[in-house]
């Protein structure tokens, strides 16, 4: 507990996450039923902490300060903020297989378990990276239980990704893979050549390193490749029209304008997600844009757009 948060840790279904959320005016250290909860999360090779600040003077850049960040700042503008572990992520369960239905599904349970899977609870999903094609995976069976939804470079269109000729050669090599030490971790290379790319694009030298040590955690071989493979299987449903008609009314997905990650021509963008709305953001802090400080305004603006302002995305008219 902080001086105006109450954090609180637990784990629900499969996934681990902490919770922020502000103190009640009588005292009552239980959450607001009447504010609404924004769930959060992570990127692939990555956890929780992702939506922590770094902490002063820290060892290594892994240590994170729980009153400070994406988080702890969202929940300061009046949100229940939840960030999960995502399975075969930091302290959560893994999984047998990682397809985004799989995992939507295991999203469900663990709101589930916290009892916010009513379409009541007033949920609203903000996502990074890999977050958000978890995010897409709930969407496809589950969108009557979210209020509204904010994805952040989600991973689709591998022709764009630079270095999709190494995950392929990866991929056909899984057999061989599957007895190679865990030690031996090409997310690890992939990490050090994407921070890298950052630092040429402008990060300073702590999203660098935050960058670099992934947290400390890192996937092993055969979860990642698992994972790898549910990302390409759902990008070729997603061609044959994967998502439920009308869900893109109540989604904006965002794209970074300065960025180390491939931008999907936005001509794409609107026939994978028909009625989705495109926008930008305007940080130059590459993919890893929660470490904004203006991060949680923007946010809190994007989920007051697609809440209240429903109408411009409903309404042909509008």
């Amino acid at each position: 507990m902080s001086e105006d948060l109450t954090i609180r840790e637990g784990k629900a279904g499969s996934m681990c996450y902490r919770e922020f959320y502000r103190m009640g005016g009588n005292g009552d250290s239980e959450p607001d039923p009447n504010e609404e909860v924004v769930v959060l999360l992570h990127g692939l090779d990555s956890h929780s902490n992702t939506w922590l600040a770094s902490k002063e003077g820290a060892s290594h850049p892994g240590e994170r300060e729980l009153t400070k960040g994406a988080a702890p700042d969202l929940a300061r503008q009046g949100y229940r903020v939840i960030i999960f572990d995502l399975p075969g992520h930091g302290k959560s369960d893994k999984l047998p297989d990682y397809e985004v239905e799989t995992l939507g599904h295991e999203l469900y349970k663990s709101l589930e378990e916290l009892g916010l899977d009513k379409p009541e609870a007033r949920v609203n999903l903000v996502s990074s990276c890999y977050g958000a094609n978890v995010v897409l995976g709930y969407a496809k069976n589950y969108a009557d239980h979210m209020r509204a939804a904010v994805l952040s470079d989600p991973v689709i269109g591998f022709r764009y990704i630079p270095k999709r000729r190494l995950v392929r050669l990866l991929m056909s090599m899984q057999r061989v893979l599957q007895h190679v030490p865990d030690s031996l971790n090409f997310i690890r290379l992939a990490r050090g050549r994407q921070a890298k790319t950052e630092q040429k694009v402008g990060l300073d030298q702590q999203q660098a390193d935050f960058t670099k040590n992934g947290h400390g955690y890192y996937l092993p071989n055969r979860d990642a490749f698992k994972m790898v493979r549910g990302l390409m299987n759902f990008e070729k449903r997603l061609k044959e029209g994967y998502l439920p008609e009308g869900v893109g009314q109540r989604m904006v997905i965002k794209y970074v304008t300065q960025r180390s990650y491939p931008m999907i021509p936005e001509k794409k963008l609107e026939r994978a997600f028909p009625g989705m709305t495109a926008e930008f953001y305007p940080f130059e802090c590459g993919h890893h844009v929660q470490m904004h400080p203006q991060w949680a305004e923007e946010m809190d603006n994007n989920l007051k757009k697609l809440g209240s302002g429903m109408e411009k995305y409903t309404n042909p008219e509008g």
